[in-house]
């Protein structure tokens, strides 16, 4: 499929989206672009592209441009395997009641979802209730996300916010990638850099957080907010940062029981630190935020 849509406004009380409202087969999209639309739904989630995946699909070097979308960028359920691949998401405004992603907002149990060589940008995102990312809201697949970038870009909800990914229930593996300029707000709880709330392995190799705002009530990390198990940041920066939580809080990660590997210098990503915290350790442990 190759297509392009401008100046819609797409509104439904059930299912809605900008190319293709529910999807039963394999499904290619490529080289398609979205620009100055609307979609809507009163009842169920909306999507830029589709708004429910349940066979395999692959988006690749598309583009959504100046849109306002409830709920999710490109796909708003996935419940298969799902590849985005060289695609934008630029100058958009997103909000939702729960589960927003600017790329796919909630992937059911047991698949891939596959993330590489994409750029958000300029991204307004604003969820009712939590799990909440730039990239995904809420994830229950293994999800690896690859040399894509996020920038000047705002995300908020209530609990589960992140400058990728708002709740990861699955492993999260994130490699060559960068946030830049940006800020998480979390009203109460779990606002981390990458990811809010893990729950599983969370994995980040090689990657860069810079001039990022992390506000949350309770647990707030540069890397991660919370996390359940393994937890490995491998050659990793961060560079001028502003954090701030009343409780459970680390410049690396807010809390977590989990084994933490740490491999990289301090010096290296505790660069220009503006750090508005009052008692904070800012020891690596990462253990109930001290």
């Amino acid at each position: 499929m190759n297509v392009s849509v401008s100046k819609c406004y797409i509104s439904s009380s059930s299912v809605a989206a900008g190319l293709i409202g529910f999807s039963k087969s394999n499904t290619t999209i490529l080289n398609s672009k979205l620009t100055d639309s609307n979609i809507s739904s009163s009842n169920m989630y909306s999507a830029g592209f589709i708004q429910t995946a349940v066979i395999n699909a692959t988006i690749q070097n598309c583009i959504i441009q100046k849109c306002q979308i409830n709920t999710s960028g490109f796909v708003s359920v996935a419940g298969c395997n799902i590849q985005f691949i060289s695609s934008n998401l630029l100058y958009c405004q997103i909000q939702s009641d729960i589960q927003s992603g600017g790329i796919l907002g909630y992937s059911g149990v047991g698949y891939i979802i596959s993330i590489n060589d994409c750029l958000i940008t300029s991204l307004t995102t604003t969820c009712k209730a939590y799990n909440c990312g730039s990239i995904i809201g809420r994830s229950d697949s293994n999800t690896i996300i690859q040399q894509s970038h996020v920038k000047n870009s705002s995300i908020s909800s209530v609990s589960s916010t992140g400058g990728f990914l708002g709740h990861s229930y699955s492993n999260i593996t994130i490699m060559w990638c960068s946030i830049y300029n940006s800020t998480i707000i979390s009203s109460y709880s779990c606002s981390g850099g990458f990811v809010g709330l893990s729950s599983d392995l969370f994995y980040v190799f090689n990657s860069q957080i810079t001039l990022m705002n992390i506000f949350s009530d309770i647990y707030a990390g540069g890397f991660l907010a919370n996390g359940a198990q393994n937890i490995f940041i491998i050659g990793s920066k961060l560079q001028s940062i502003v954090l701030q939580a009343n409780a459970y809080f680390n410049l690396v990660i807010g809390c977590t029981i989990a084994t933490l590997s740490i491999q990289t210098s301090s010096s290296e990503w505790i660069n220009s630190i503006n750090n508005v915290l009052q008692n904070n350790c800012l020891s690596f442990t990462g253990i109930n935020g001290c």
